[in-house]
């Protein structure tokens, strides 16, 4: 084995960041659960009443800007750790791209 591999094999940070790549695929897991609750509940909203609720709306938004900030964290796009590490992305549309309300 060369020098160059064993550094990088014994390299403390990158042994971090594969801990906290573990912590965030579970995060990742547990937000698709709660994203699969949110739009079940939106549907039901929308069969029973007509239209979705605004909250629920903008859970939503904040946690696919959530999941895309986790996404690029595991893919190294990023070295910036995302929520619980720094605050929970807000739902503002021109962070996370245009936002339809149509069908």
């Amino acid at each position: 084995m060369d020098s160059e591999t064993k550094s990088n094999l014994t390299e403390q940070s990158t042994w971090k960041r594969i801990a906290y790549m573990v912590l965030f695929v579970i995060t990742f897991n547990v937000a698709e659960m709660v994203l699969f609750v949110v739009v079940v509940l939106q549907v039901a909203f929308k069969l029973l009443t007509g239209k979705p609720l605004d909250p629920l709306k903008e859970l939503g938004q904040e946690i696919g800007t959530y999941l895309r900030s986790v996404v690029n964290f595991l893919t190294f796009e990023t070295e910036e750790m995302p929520f619980p590490v720094k605050p929970w992305p807000s739902s503002n549309p021109k962070s996370g791209g245009p936002v339809s309300t149509s069908v």
